[in-house]
């Protein structure tokens, strides 16, 4: 039986390879959710799902340029571009955990029906 996901997360590149490689457990967003759970990870540039993962909660970050540095190891924003990222208003973390990449990442489209988290 095939799984259905109902939440996505569609996210640009270097940020959804970084997190299906384990390097990045945050990603960062300016809208809240009280969604916790499985969801797709789809690139933003082709619209593939390319991986799952599982949303374990979503945090409330002060949007500081300092807040940024010292967590610069959950979300791998480099320093250069934290002053972009706290001026845009991303201060609500995702926090992703069980990140797994789909063996044939290429064949998957989400469906219209899917619900999205946002994009990054």
């Amino acid at each position: 039986m095939m799984r259905v996901y109902e939440k996505a997360l569609i996210i640009d590149e270097p940020w959804v390879s970084k997190i299906l490689e384990g390097e990045k457990v945050w990603e960062l967003r300016s809208t809240r959710t009280n969604f916790n759970g499985p969801l797709v990870l789809i690139r933003k540039t082709s619209g593939t799902v390319i991986g799952i993962a599982t949303l374990v909660g979503c945090l409330l970050l002060p949007q500081s340029r300092a807040d940024l540095a010292l967590h610069e190891p959950l979300h791998k924003i480099p320093p250069a571009e934290q002053d972009r990222a706290a001026g845009i208003g991303r201060g609500y973390p995702l926090s992703l955990a069980q990140c797994q990449t789909f063996a044939s990442a290429g064949a998957l489209r989400p469906s219209m029906g899917t619900a999205d988290l946002g994009e990054a």
